[in-house]
């Protein structure tokens, strides 16, 4: 038993070393910006933002499949997955293709394997093999034609715009002849700011606390701010705020509400451009990725999703679309209940959902909030067509996936514009400026949509910092195979939603490609 915990002692010291912490001591990688441009932090919040995501993509993918392409009785039997995170999907993979003896490769830059591994059971550990190496300056450390599958998710800001021809050139070289690649993007933008409904404007409590900057000139649209340089010269930052609390505790509330959202696009649009002059990131690799895989792979196709939030438009009540035409309950999936990740030393084991929201959410949920006229949705539509019920704090990392990913990248955001200047060499705003620009940006995440500030009526007992339900699987049991096929896109309802009821939050898309081979037709 001794040495069982000087081991657990020393892998916790190992997984510490592997980190760098900034800011609040929050943990980066430790390899330079040349080495690996990856800027996102490995806070809780950031590695829930992932976990997240892994479980949205269950309702986009085929029933009872893990990834888009269906290989339904003949599933892959070496798969790798670059940029495997925590590994959730390469666990599930091995589970689920048990039964065909796959074996999982999962690969990445550091090993944030751990608390996940310690919940496998030994069958399953024996089927994922864990690799941390690094895939953008070195070849893949496998020989030719090593895999069946190899699959790519969500490394929008891991891989530079000029390194993906040559990561694609090595997944070709690392497959077998007819193997699958499969890409899955996650395109980086940023939810329309919503006008502040007519009860806010004229009755809305002015928001208190740390202020929004300042700005005097009229709004301006999206389109300018993209047009911005890279100095830090967008809307929003070039007033000054240092007297903005002051300022904008005295304004009106459709002007307070204005002068956040020119704020709040302010820097996304600094982020955009940190993103293109400082990393050669691309936050819509779609935009050339299909062109590029045509080079090197045969049948190449794309998958598209879209994941929308109803405005007030959707009448949704208690989890359920009942005013609309056609809708039927939604069945099946898995119950997410509040609970702390694996590396808080639990998981969640119970994966059937009710057809319903929990009572404590659907008190809040059918109900406009105060005066403000805020308006908390039940669920989210995917396209075209299918509503999906959940929980408010849920609902929120989906939606605002692509805020938590700037709030991810504050120390570079940070580093990124303590490098722009004035014209007098003066720099533009100072540190205490920038957190207070975040601190700003982190509150209106939720009023840019007209959702309530906060849940009042419901107490998680959490961690503020850290999202409020953490459903983790508990891999290697029997039931994952029915999680994964309820999780599905086709046990939705099917409804009708007109496009100006709907405020689009996430644009998924799955590229996938094979490699050809001699002994069979291709696919083109």
């Amino acid at each position: 038993m001794e040495r069982e915990e000087f081991l657990e002692r020393q892998e916790a010291i190992r997984d510490r070393e592997q980190f760098d912490y900034r800011r609040q001591s929050i943990p980066h990688h430790r390899f330079s910006k040349e080495e690996v441009p990856y800027m996102q932090s490995y806070s809780h919040i950031s590695l829930h933002n992932d976990f997240y995501t892994y479980e949205l993509l269950h309702y986009l993918t085929p029933p009872g499949s893990v990834t888009f392409h269906n290989f339904g009785d003949n599933p892959p039997r070496d798969v790798l997955d670059l940029g495997c995170g925590e590994g959730y999907w390469a666990a599930e993979a091995a589970t689920v293709w048990k039964a065909a003896g796959t074996v999982v490769t999962a690969f990445d830059i550091l090993d944030l394997g751990r608390p996940l591994r310690k919940t496998l059971d030994s069958e399953i550990a024996q089927r994922v093999i864990w690799v941390k190496d690094n895939f953008l300056k070195q070849s893949l450390p496998f020989p030719p034609k090593s895999f069946d599958l190899v699959r790519m998710a969500n490394l929008t800001l891991a891989i530079p715009e000029n390194r993906w021809s040559h990561i694609l050139k090595e997944v070709k070289r690392v497959l077998r002849p007819g193997g699958i690649v499969e890409i899955i993007d996650d395109e980086i933008f940023f939810p329309s700011v919503q006008p502040l409904p007519t009860a806010a404007s004229s009755g809305m409590r002015s928001l208190k606390g740390r202020g929004a900057p300042q700005r005097d000139a009229d709004d301006h649209s999206q389109g300018e701010f993209a047009q911005k340089s890279s100095r830090l010269k967008a809307p929003g930052v070039d007033g000054s705020p240092r007297n903005s609390r002051q300022q904008i505790s005295s304004t009106t509330p459709a002007e307070e509400h204005r002068q956040r959202s020119i704020a709040s696009r302010t820097m996304e649009t600094v982020f955009q451009n940190m993103l293109h002059f400082e990393y050669d990131l691309s936050p819509r690799p779609h935009e050339f990725l299909e062109s590029k895989m045509i080079q090197v792979f045969d049948g190449v196709t794309v998958e598209k999703k879209e994941v929308a939030v109803p405005k007030r438009d959707l009448n949704i009540k208690n989890g359920w679309a009942d005013d609309i035409a056609g809708f039927r309950p939604f069945e099946g999936g898995a119950k997410l209940r509040k609970g702390k990740r694996p590396s808080d030393g639990a998981v969640v084991t119970d994966f059937t959902r009710p057809a319903f929201v929990a009572p404590k959410a659907a008190q809040l949920l059918q109900l406009e909030t105060g005066s403000s006229g805020s308006y908390q949705p039940s669920g989210y539509v995917i396209s075209p067509a299918h509503f999906i019920p959940c929980e408010p704090d849920v609902l929120e990392m989906h939606a605002c996936r692509n805020s938590y990913i700037l709030l991810s990248c504050k120390d570079a955001l940070g580093r990124y514009i303590e490098q722009q200047h004035t014209e007098d060499g003066a720099p533009m705003i100072s540190d205490d400026e920038f957190e207070e620009l975040v601190f700003e940006y982190d509150c209106f995440k939720r009023r840019r949509m007209n959702w309530p500030q906060d849940y009042p009526s419901i107490n998680f007992e959490e961690d503020p910092l850290s999202p409020t339900v953490s459903p983790k699987p508990l891999f290697g049991r029997r039931d994952l195979t029915m999680r994964t096929r309820a999780h599905s896109m086709s046990t939705a309802a099917n409804i009708a939603v007109p496009k100006d009821a709907v405020i689009p939050v996430r644009r998924i898309r799955a590229f996938m490609g094979r490699k050809s081979d001699p002994k069979t037709t291709r696919m083109r």
